[in-house]
């Protein structure tokens, strides 16, 4: 036996130690050669590892077999979403992400606003204590003036008051201590005026 065919088989037997025993994992359809239980990919080499290690793929791979000589690819496994641009004008999306940031459920919610709260005061109220859940009061003082006092100020708290009489009748704003109304303690309504406001700390209701 030639010097050149020894060396050669020599060099085979070291890749065969280096690795004993290379297992694909059976997917549908099947690859060549592949076992017909098999579900890992097994790797055993020679004293350096010591022991074998096995490549499992977790629930959230897939792998596809493309047979022997080929490729076997590992991807994402699908996660049940279906890919597409979610929310808009009137939806947003709310999602569910898994412990590996995944996507996995997806609905979509109606945007609402919430409505105002309108509140319709007559003569037979009055005076009238606005309330903190007040936003829109409708005076009618088609019976008579009305009086209306607003509470203490917070900032950014909104009030639209409306005189929607037509009899004549004044709807007089009252501000809370020493707070103002567009720079005075009171304000005067007459039929169809409206006054919108809001509250600053330093510059009261404007």
């Amino acid at each position: 036996m030639s010097e050149a065919l020894l060396r050669a088989i020599a060099d085979l037997e070291a890749r065969l130690r280096m690795l004993e025993r290379l297992e694909m994992p059976t997917v549908s359809g099947g690859g060549a050669g592949a076992p017909a239980s098999a579900t890992y990919l097994t790797l055993e080499a020679e004293a350096a590892l010591g022991a074998e290690r096995r490549l499992v793929l977790a629930g959230r791979l897939v792998g596809t077999d493309a047979g022997g000589n080929s490729t076997y690819t590992v991807d994402l496994a699908a996660s049940g979403v279906v890919a597409g641009t979610y929310g808009g004008a009137t939806q947003v999306a709310r999602v569910t992400v898994d412990a590996y940031g995944r996507v996995t459920a997806v609905t979509q919610v109606a945007i609402t606003m919430p409505l105002s709260v309108t509140t319709r005061v007559t003569s037979a109220g009055s005076p009238y204590a606005v309330l903190a859940t007040d936003e829109v009061i409708l005076a009618d003082t088609d019976g008579g003036a009305i009086v209306v006092n607003l509470p203490a100020g917070v900032d950014g708290k909104h009030y639209k008051v409306v005189n929607c009489g037509g009899a004549g009748n004044d709807v007089t704003l009252n501000a809370n201590g020493a707070e103002t109304v567009h720079g005075l303690a009171a304000q005067t309504l007459h039929d169809g005026e409206v006054l919108d406001m809001h509250f600053e700390t330093t510059e009261g209701w404007w």
